[in-house]
């Protein structure tokens, strides 16, 4: 089938969804739904929901000041990740660059955070259930699950991440695997969400995986993420791309040489003190959303032209639904922290015509080996 017409195609799936299913804005309530009135009207139907006030009777939401978490964890070792921009996890150039990390007590963070003039940008991200892992202290503030949730579900989170960061902070466009239950605990966080239809005009590329290497304030390296520790196996690459939050597969057998990085201008950004040997090395591959969508640029005419996004805020005490396999991007304000709930998704028929339609708009994804 000719390209221009399986674009028509494509525009003509995402009308009939937008005119028969697809809210132009997301719903919102006021209190608990029942779980059968959120597995019916919301997961079965794939579309977002917020609930005003959700989770506003945590503790959490009146009691986690700084004061409060100085004192409780002030001397707790957490892992804390580090950017000059505030980008990570996200493409810089033509890599796919994780975050620096580091370990330092909470009380560390703290200052760091609130130092306005920092150079450095810090953000609490770390996954695979966070929350009941480093800040399990803090869990009976808040919830090890949300009962109406996991009654709709039948299955308790997979899951439950701490987040905390300042208005810095940006999440570059993903999707997820999960249904995601996102509670904001202080501040505010603004998603910005795109159906899994719109996978067809999402610009994907292809990146090489590096890291940041912090120097001194404000001053990072991007090296290449095989020459970071030339002693990592493909087992620690695997772990290592957990964090680029399951959006896509990574190929580990393509071979690039280490060309010189094209960085945002002002970012003091180095690619490394000395480049590679001369020879190619084994560099894994990561898919990502290229674009902003913040910010126009005509070299995504496409995807600007057939994305209609649901923006939504969420205030302190707030809860999104953020049904699986949607694109989002997020802002925050500062010293925001959240508490997110990931139940597994169902690898029903949804999935499967999402695999087919991956497969037809974005074969480069569906070609790679997991």
């Amino acid at each position: 089938m000719a390209a221009e017409n399986k674009t028509a195609l494509f525009r003509e799936l995402l009308s009939d969804a937008r005119d028969f299913y697809l809210p132009t804005e997301v719903r919102e309530l006021e209190d608990n739904p029942s779980p059968l009135c959120f597995l019916r009207e919301h997961v079965m139907t794939n579309v977002p929901l917020v609930i005003r006030g959700g989770v506003k009777h945590w503790p959490a939401v009146e009691k986690w000041s700084d004061e409060y978490l100085c004192e409780t964890l002030g001397d707790k070792t957490v892992t804390v990740s580090m950017t000059p921009n505030g980008y990570a996890d996200a493409p810089v150039g033509e890599k796919f660059v994780l975050p620096h990390e580091e370990q330092m007590k909470m009380s560390d963070f703290l200052k760091m955070l609130n130092n306005h003039n920092s150079k450095d940008v810090v953000y609490i991200q770390k996954q695979n259930s966070s929350f009941t892992d480093e800040f399990h202290q803090l869990v009976p503030d808040a919830a090890s699950e949300i009962s109406w949730t996991s009654e709709a579900f039948g299955s308790t989170p997979d899951a439950i991440n701490f987040w905390m960061g300042g208005n810095r902070s940006i999440t570059s466009t993903h999707k997820d695997p999960y249904e995601n239950l996102y509670c904001v605990v202080r501040g505010s966080k603004t998603f910005t969400l795109y159906p899994p239809l719109t996978l067809p005009f999402m610009p994907y590329q292809m990146f090489s995986l590096a890291k940041y290497v912090r120097r001194c304030e404000g001053v990072y390296d991007i090296v290449d993420e095989k020459t970071v520790d030339e002693s990592r196996d493909d087992n620690d690459i695997d772990e290592v791309v957990e964090r680029v939050k399951h959006e896509g597969k990574v190929h580990k057998d393509e071979t690039v040489e280490n060309n010189e990085q094209k960085n945002d201008p002002g970012n003091d950004i180095k690619t490394g003190e000395e480049p590679l040997k001369s020879s190619a090395c084994s560099i894994p591959k990561v898919p990502w959303i290229a674009c902003n969508p913040l910010k126009y640029d005509a070299r995504y005419q496409t995807f600007f032209d057939n994305s209609r996004p649901l923006v939504v805020t969420l205030q302190a005490g707030d809860v999104l639904y953020l049904p699986s396999l949607w694109f989002h991007h997020v802002q925050q304000t500062n010293s925001t922290i959240a508490v997110n709930f990931w139940y597994d998704m169902n690898y029903d028929a949804k999935y499967v015509y999402f695999k087919f339609l991956e497969k037809l708009s974005q074969p480069r994804l569906s070609s790679l080996v997991s």
